[in-house]
């Protein structure tokens, strides 16, 4: 039997951590991103002695210049081909844009716009070449709006979503699908590490990272290219493309306040 090979950055805990589980499960080989060695390393043996399959772990700051030079270099080493890339990596801020720490905001637009976008340059020509393969990147409900009080990351998660459509279309008809996953608020370290945990979005609506990955598993095995997890969201999402901009800004506001 071929062995099936799925990537999964920011695959060390949370909503990346959930996949590798269900990917696990369905008997897909994995490489592993994320910048702690220890937590990758503790994620490799579970899931190997668990699962019993290989999982490759690569510690990886992908806002190192050289870092998708180290990945590519680690994989054709290996003579993996990929078959499911999941781009799951990124990070937010909170707080007003005049108060932010710039080069955290520069960091945020690399990683959640530049290390996205190459890594994806870099293995969806190989699958086209293929005639198969399937790619999921994660975005956000925050896409759909303006983020009064999280600007940037609101605006990054903007990019990954109308990108992200655009070359599903584009790629359409070629057995290679690309989805993009926008999940509400998810109850991870992001909470704490962003500082949104007192938004009343986060204490309100916050769901577990479990039921984000299940449905964005489900939904790229389906080749569906916008995802978005429950019903509230949904609505949420609805509401922001029908009502008046004034309005969805003081809607924004009022849920990214504490």
């Amino acid at each position: 039997m071929e062995k099936k090979w799925c990537l999964i950055t920011g695959g060390s805990k949370g909503i990346g951590y959930e996949f590798a589980k269900l990917f696990a499960r369905d008997k897909y080989n994995l490489i592993l991103i994320a910048r702690s060695a220890d937590l990758l390393n503790k994620v490799k043996k579970e899931l190997e002695e668990n699962e019993n399959i290989e999982v490759v772990v690569i510690p990886l700051d992908l806002l190192e210049p050289d870092s998708l030079y180290i990945l590519q270099r680690k994989i054709k080493r290996r003579n993996i081909e990929i078959d499911v890339l999941v781009n799951n990596a990124g990070f937010g801020g909170y707080g007003k844009f005049v108060n932010d720490d710039i080069e955290r905001d520069i960091d945020m637009i690399h990683l959640n716009i530049e290390a996205i976008t190459r890594i994806t340059y870099e293995f969806l020509p190989e699958m086209l070449r293929r005639g198969r393969g399937k790619i999921l990147n994660v975005a956000s409900i925050a896409a759909f709006m303006p983020g009064v009080l999280s600007a940037v990351y609101y605006a990054a998660k903007s990019y990954i979503l109308n990108w992200s459509l655009a070359i599903e279309e584009e790629i359409k008809g070629s057995g290679v699908s690309l989805s993009v996953l926008c999940p509400g608020p998810v109850k991870t370290d992001f909470m704490r590490t962003s500082g949104m945990g007192e938004a009343k979005i986060m204490r309100w609506l916050a769901t577990s990272p479990i039921n984000v990955a299940k449905t964005g598993y489900n939904g790229l095995m389906r080749e569906k290219p916008l995802i978005i997890p429950g019903t509230f969201n949904r609505l949420l999402v609805l509401g922001s493309r029908i009502m008046p901009v004034k309005l969805v800004m003081k809607v924004t506001k009022f849920l990214m306040q504490p």
